[in-house]
């Protein structure tokens, strides 16, 4: 399953603890997102 890959990789993490209609989030994509061009 993609979702668990992206968790086992630390790209995801889940936030509910609940087994159906889980949330994650990317916290490491957001961190590149929002850095300015520059500092990429």
């Amino acid at each position: 399953m993609l979702i668990g890959q992206l968790e086992e990789d630390g790209l995801l993490e889940e936030l509910t603890g609940k087994e159906r209609n889980r949330f994650y989030r990317a916290s490491e994509v957001f961190k590149i997102i929002n850095k300015p061009i520059d500092q990429l």
